[in-house]
C-alpha cells in the first residue's frame, strides 16, 4: 500500500514534468543563462596570503627564573595580540596612504555602492579593510602565523599583504620600544628602592660592627657560612625548579600543539627501532613482489607476498596509532635530545621536594645552633641574613633590567617569513565549480516550481494523468474513431444515455454511429418549457427502447434531464478542473477524443 503511494506521488510529479517539458527547458536554460551572465558580471576577488613563524629569542619575565621566583614574573603575550597589532589602525592607516587605497576603492565602486551613494573616506575605508583582513595563528601549530587578504585586484591583495606585514613590523617596534620603556621604568623604580634598601643594611651593619666592635672573621664562622651556603642553595634549588618546570611545559606543549599530519610523517621517517625494521620488511618484500609480478605473473606467491604486505603495514599503522597516542612516547621516537632534556627535568621535578626538605630541615638544625648563640651574634646574623635576600633582589633586578635595554636596543620582526606572499594566480571567489552546481540546482528548482504552479492553476485537463490524480472512475480514449465507445455502450445495455458533446465534427459521427447501431435520438425542442421537456422526454423513452441526446454544455436542459439517464457521455478534447470537482459521479463516461492535430493523451 505504502509502495503504491509512492509509487502514484513520484508518477504525479514526473507526469507534471512530462506535459510541460518543453517549458521546463526554455526555463531552466533562461534561468541557467541568467546565473552564467550574473556569474560573469560578479566581482571577483583574489587571496593573496603570507605565512611567518613567531620567534622565540624574545626577553620576558616570564621567563627570568630569578624574579619569578620572588614573585614578580609577568605572563607571554599571546601570539593572537599580534593579530590585533596587524588590524590596528596605525597598520591599516599606513597601508591605505602608500597604496591610496581611498581613490581606488572610489574608482572601483560596485553599481550597487554607485546606486545607494558609497563615498570611501578615511574611517570607513579602514573599517572596509580591516573586515578583509584574516591573521590568526595557523590551528594544530605552535608559533605559525598567516595573514590572508581577500580583494578585488590580484596584484593590490600581494600588495596589501606586503603593506601590512611592513607596517606591522614598525608598529610592533614602536609598540616594544614603549611597552620596554615602561617595564624598564618600572624596574627601575623598584631596582632603585631596592638599592636605597641594600645601601642602607650595610651601613647597619657597618655600624653595628663598629658599635660592637665585631671583626670580619665573624662573617667567616664556619656556622654562619653553612647557614648562607645552605640559603644560598634553597634559592638555587627554587630558581632551577622555576627554569625546569617551564622547559618542561614548552615540550609539553609542543607535543600537544604538533598537527597530526606531522607527526605521522616524522614518525614514519624516524630511526625508531621497531618502526625502522617494519620499513625495511615492508620494502624489501614490496620489491619482491614486483620482480615476481614480472618474471612469474601466475605464481602464486603473488597471494602470499600481498597478504603479508597488507600485515605488516597494518601493524607499522597500529604501532604510530600507538606512539602518537603517549605524546612522550612520540618525543622519544622524533627527538631523542628532547626527550632527554624532558626525562631530566621531569626527574628533577619528582625529586625537588626531597632536596628542598632536606636543606630546610639542615637550615633549621643550622638555625637551631645560631639561636643557642649570644643575643650580640643573632642581631648581627638576622642582619646578614636581611643583607643576603636584597643581594639577590638587587642582582636579579640589575640583570633583568641589562637584559631589557639589550632588547630594546635590537630593531627586528617578531616573525620569520616561511612563505612569502605572491600575486595570486586564479580568483576564489565566486568558485566555478560551486557556481555551476548552485545554477543548476537553481534553475531546476525555478523551472520545476513555474510548471508546477502552472499545472496547478490551470483549469484545464489536458492529459489523462491529470484525470488519474483528479478522478479514479472509468474513461476511454478515442483514436479518430467512435467505433469502441458505441461497442462500449452497446455492450453494457444502457436504455437511456445522455451526451455532453462540444465538437461539432464528433457530434455528427457519434450521432450516426448510434444511429446505425439502432439508438434513438430524442431532440429537444428549445421553445418548450422545462415541464413539457420533460414530459416528451418520458413519453419518448416509454415508446422508443434505446434513446440517447447530445448537449452541447452542461446546461439547463442538462440539469433538467441529467438524473433520466442510465449513463452519462462526456466527449471532448479538454476539460475543465471544476467539472470534476462539481459534477461527476459514477453515472459519469468520461471519453476523451484524440484526434490528428491534438496528440496530448
Amino acid at each position: 500500500m505504502e509502495d503504491n503511494s509512492l509509487k502514484k506521488f513520484f508518477n504525479k510529479y514526473f507526469n507534471i514534468f512530462k506535459r510541460n517539458y518543453k517549458l521546463f527547458l526554455i526555463l531552466f536554460l533562461s534561468f541557467y543563462a541568467f546565473m552564467f551572465l550574473y556569474y560573469k558580471n560578479t566581482r571577483k576577488f583574489w587571496e593573496a596570503s603570507q605565512t611567518m613563524v613567531l620567534k622565540n629569542n624574545e626577553v620576558d619575565l616570564s621567563n627570568n627564573s630569578s624574579l619569578s621566583l620572588l614573585g614578580l614574573g609577568e605572563g607571554n603575550s599571546a601570539i593572537d595580540d599580534e593579530a590585533n597589532i596587524i588590524k590596528s589602525d596605525y597598520v591599516i592607516k599606513k597601508t591605505i596612504e602608500d597604496l591610496k587605497l581611498i581613490k581606488y576603492l572610489n574608482d572601483n565602486r560596485t553599481f550597487i555602492e554607485k546606486l545607494k551613494g558609497v563615498e570611501y573616506k578615511e574611517r570607513n575605508t579602514i573599517e572596509y579593510i580591516r573586515g578583509i583582513i584574516e591573521a590568526a595563528k595557523i590551528p594544530n601549530t605552535v608559533n605559525y602565523f598567516e595573514i590572508k587578504v581577500r580583494f578585488f585586484n590580484d596584484v593590490y591583495a600581494y600588495k596589501i599583504v606586503k603593506d601590512l606585514y611592513k607596517y606591522y613590523n614598525e608598529y610592533s617596534i614602536i609598540l616594544e620600544d614603549k611597552k620596554m620603556e615602561n617595564k624598564i621604568k618600572k624596574m627601575e623604580e623598584e631596582f632603585n628602592k631596592i638599592s636605597i634598601d641594600f645601601e642602607s643594611i650595610n651601613q647597619k651593619i657597618i655600624k653595628f660592627q663598629v658599635d660592637n666592635k665585631i671583626l670580619d672573621t665573624f662573617e667567616k664562622d664556619n656556622l654562619t657560612k653553612q647557614y648562607f651556603e645552605v640559603y644560598s642553595k634553597l634559592f638555587e634549588i627554587e630558581k632551577t625548579k622555576i627554569e625546569k618546570q617551564l622547559e618542561k611545559n614548552n615540550i609539553e606543549k609542543n607535543i600537544k600543539n604538533m598537527n597530526p599530519e606531522l607527526q605521522n610523517v616524522m614518525l614514519y621517517n624516524s630511526n625508531f627501532s621497531g618502526i625502522k625494521d617494519l620499513k625495511s620488511t615492508i620494502t624489501k618484500q614490496k620489491l619482491e613482489l614486483e620482480i615476481l609480478k614480472i618474471n612469474s605473473p601466475n605464481s602464486p606467491k603473488i597471494n602470499e607476498l600481498e597478504t603479508s604486505i597488507n600485515v605488516y603495514e597494518n601493524n607499522l599503522k597500529n604501532k604510530i596509532s600507538t606512539i602518537t597516542k603517549n605524546k612522550i612516547n612520540l618525543l622519544a621516537v622524533i627527538d631523542k635530545n628532547k626527550y632527554n632534556q624532558y626525562v631530566e627535568d621531569l626527574t628533577f621535578l619528582e625529586n625537588v621536594d626531597i632536596l628542598k626538605e632536606v636543606n630546610q630541615n639542615l637550615l633549621k638544625v643550622i638555625n637551631e645552633k645560631i639561636q643557642k648563640r649570644t643575643p650580640l651574634y643573632i642581631e648581627y646574623f638576622e642582619l646578614l641574613k636581611q643583607k643576603n635576600f636584597l643581594q639577590y633582589k638587587y642582582n636579579a633586578y640589575l640583570e633583568t633590567i641589562e637584559k631589557y635595554k639589550l632588547n630594546k636596543n635590537i630593531k627586528e620582526s617578531k616573525f620569520v617569513i616561511v612563505n612569502e606572499a605572491f600575486i595570486p594566480p586564479y580568483s576564489v571567489y565566486p568558485s566555478k565549480k560551486r557556481t555551476l552546481i548552485l545554477s543548476i540546482f537553481i534553475s531546476v528548482f525555478f523551472a520545476y516550481l513555474i510548471i508546477y504552479l502552472k499545472d496547478s492553476f490551470s483549469k484545464k485537463i489536458k492529459y489523462t494523468s491529470t484525470l488519474e490524480e483528479l478522478y479514479n472512475e472509468d474513461y476511454i480514449i478515442l483514436n479518430n474513431s467512435v467505433d469502441k465507445l458505441v461497442s462500449e455502450i452497446i455492450s453494457k445495455d444502457y436504455i437511456s444515455i445522455g451526451c455532453v458533446i462540444k465538437n461539432s465534427e464528433l457530434k455528427n459521427m457519434f450521432k450516426e454511429e448510434m444511429i446505425k447501431n439502432k439508438f434513438n435520438l430524442f431532440t429537444i425542442q428549445k421553445e418548450d418549457s422545462y415541464a413539457i421537456k420533460l414530459e416528451k422526454y418520458r413519453e419518448f423513452i416509454s415508446k422508443k427502447n434505446k434513446v440517447f441526446i447530445i448537449f452541447d454544455n452542461f446546461n439547463n436542459d442538462y440539469n433538467l434531464l441529467k438524473d433520466e439517464f442510465d449513463k452519462i457521455l462526456v466527449i471532448a478534447n479538454e476539460m475543465n478542473k471544476d467539472f470534476f470537482e462539481n459534477q461527476v459521479n459514477k453515472k459519469h463516461l468520461i471519453v476523451f477524443w484524440k484526434d490528428k492535430k491534438n496528440g496530448k493523451y
